[in-house]
């Protein structure tokens, strides 16, 4: 009945937030590590503009643990 109001698929496309950066993974296979789960795990830094090192809260506290 309206056929101007069909968006198209590249105007919707434009509605899609971006993924963001899984900084983990289960690295393990039960099949070879039995009931444990093992974690690969990328440390979330960066410099702040005012030259200050940080680092995310979870995964470094994960790589110190």
């Amino acid at each position: 009945m309206f056929p101007s109001t069909i968006p198209s698929l590249n105007y919707l496309a434009q509605y899609i937030p971006p993924i963001k950066p899984r900084l983990y993974s289960i690295a393990s296979h039960p099949d070879y590590v039995g009931e444990c789960i093992q974690l690969c795990i990328v440390v979330d830094d960066w410099t702040t503009p005012s030259g200050k090192y940080q680092a995310g809260l979870c995964s470094d506290y994960l790589t110190k643990i």
